[in-house]
């Protein structure tokens, strides 16, 4: 079982990560083996767009954030390389997750997730807690030609033809002002590490399940 030490401190709030161990085959069953009968999902799309639920949505929604504070009802977002983070507010008990690949990377999807939480809850990003799951490393996130492929404000953490997306994340994070001691960023890598469902790896239709939710 992984598990961030960071929410430790939040009893109310329930986050764990599913890799290969678990072995999970879908957000429905995480989200059971964590306690949850309602569920919030997505069909990710790779880009910045964040919903926001109060209950379990009728559809699958198509996005790569989700925020609530409703209690009960758990979210999943799924990854194999890409990043995967969990955001706590303590204070006024919002959850949240983000799935951000480069292509998510590229469109600041961090950056959407906190607009969306101030826009919705008037939750600053100092007040919050961030955990992220391990995702692929800098020397396995190799690109054909990332100057062309990536935007202008990533092209810092190119090295040759490896982009370092953990560093970028981080970058944003504390850009939009989460302190740099609420964030855990957990290590491996899923393609070069063990223990991880990894897209680059051969994995194509497994993936690691990333699930958050507040208890009643």
């Amino acid at each position: 079982m992984i598990n961030f030490q960071i929410f430790n401190q939040f009893p109310e709030v329930k986050i764990q990560i599913f890799n290969k161990e678990e072995n999970c085959n879908s957000d429905e069953e995480a989200a059971h083996r964590l306690g949850f009968e309602s569920i919030a999902k997505l069909e990710q799309i790779h880009g910045n767009v964040v919903h926001t639920v109060h209950k379990q949505p009728d559809t699958i929604l198509k996005g790569d954030s989700l925020i609530t504070n409703t209690r009960d009802v758990a979210l999943a977002i799924r990854f194999a390389d890409c990043q995967a983070f969990a955001i706590y507010a303590p204070k006024k008990h919002v959850v949240g997750l983000i799935h951000a690949g480069w292509r998510g990377m590229a469109a600041k999807a961090i950056t959407s997730f906190f607009e969306e939480l101030k826009r919705r809850f008037e939750i600053s990003s100092e007040e919050t807690f961030v955990g992220g799951a391990p995702s692929i490393c800098s020397k396995c996130a190799t690109f054909s030609n990332p100057e062309k492929e990536l935007p202008h404000h990533m092209h810092e953490f190119i090295d040759g033809s490896e982009v370092d997306l953990i560093s970028a994340s981080q970058k944003e994070l504390h850009a939009v002002g989460v302190p740099k001691d609420h964030i855990e960023i957990l290590p491996g890598c899923t393609k070069c590490g063990d223990g991880y469902f990894s897209a680059r790896g051969g994995d194509i239709d497994k993936r690691n399940y990333l699930v958050a939710g507040i208890e009643n």
